[in-house]
């Protein structure tokens, strides 16, 4: 199984952020490494639509929402055994 620690990691080094400051109390939010306005797949969707916007947009996770937008779930590319 792949470290979920290593996307996060990238992204907050990515916006200029150095996860290991401060280890104790951490003062990044989730919100300054989040991607705004990301792309989203509807609950409604197929899974070859799903899995072929995340070959499309080269992407291993997208947020899954209702017909209300709401957050349903998440659709991760990582297949764990």
């Amino acid at each position: 199984m792949s470290n979920p620690v290593k996307p996060v990691w990238r992204r907050m080094t990515h916006v200029g952020r150095d996860p290991r400051q401060n280890e104790e109390t951490p003062t990044t939010t989730a919100r300054e490494i989040m991607t705004p306005d990301c792309r989203c797949v509807r609950s409604t969707d197929t899974v070859v639509d799903a899995a072929r916007m995340t070959a499309e947009l080269r992407v291993g996770v997208l947020p899954i929402v209702g017909e209300d937008s709401r957050l349903h779930g998440i659709l991760t590319t990582e297949i764990s055994l």
